[in-house]
C-alpha cells in the first residue's frame, strides 16, 4: 500500500532527526473528526509474512519502529490480539501519550479470556489492561484476570 495524500515523509533511520512532530501531523486525526477514531499499524514481508520465529519485530525496520512509537503517542488506547501479547511478552504502555497524563491502556482481545494473570501485561504497567473476550470464557480465567487489576468486558460475540 502507498500513501497518497498527504504527501509521505521519508524518514531516516539514524539518529533521531526532530521528525516526531512531521510524523504525528502525518497521521493526526483527519481535520473536523471526532473520536472515535482508529489507526492500524502493521508490518509484513514481501510474501505477506507478519512473523520471523514467532514475533514481529524481526520484520521492522528503524523507520518502521519510528512510526511505531509516534503512534503509540498519539493514541487513546492500544489494540492488539492475545496472540501476539503473548508471543511478544507485551507489557503495559509506560509513556503518556500526547494531551494525556497517563499512558494508554493496552487492550487485549481474546475469545476464550486467554492472558496469564502473572504476564508483564499486568504486572509491569502503569495502567491495567482492558481483557476483551466472550462470556462464554472460562469464568476462572474471567475472574483470575479481573483478580490481577484487568478490566475485564464480556461480550456476546468479537
Amino acid at each position: 500500500m502507498d500513501r497518497l495524500l498527504p504527501a509521505p515523509v521519508m524518514l531516516e533511520t539514524g539518529p533521531d532527526t526532530g521528525l516526531g512532530d512531521t510524523l504525528a501531523e502525518q497521521y493526526a486525526y483527519p481535520a473536523g473528526l471526532t473520536a472515535p477514531y482508529v489507526r492500524v499499524n502493521f508490518v509484513s514481508s514481501v510474501d505477506g509474512a507478519v512473523t520471523v520465529d514467532g514475533r514481529s519485530g524481526g520484520l521492522g525496520s528503524a523507520a518502521d519502529r519510528r512510526v511505531f512509537g509516534v503512534l503509540r503517542e498519539l493514541c487513546d488506547v492500544v489494540l492488539v490480539g492475545a496472540g501476539t501479547a503473548r508471543a511478544e511478552d507485551y507489557r503495559g504502555a509506560r509513556k503518556p501519550t500526547r494531551g494525556r497524563d497517563t499512558p494508554p491502556p493496552v487492550a487485549v482481545v481474546t475469545g476464550s479470556a486467554g492472558v496469564s494473570p502473572k504476564s508483564r501485561l499486568l504486572t509491569d504497567t502503569a495502567v491495567p489492561p482492558i481483557v476483551f473476550t466472550l462470556r462464554t470464557a472460562p469464568a476462572e480465567r474471567l475472574e483470575a484476570l479481573a483478580d490481577a487489576g484487568a478490566e475485564v468486558v464480556p461480550l456476546d460475540r468479537l
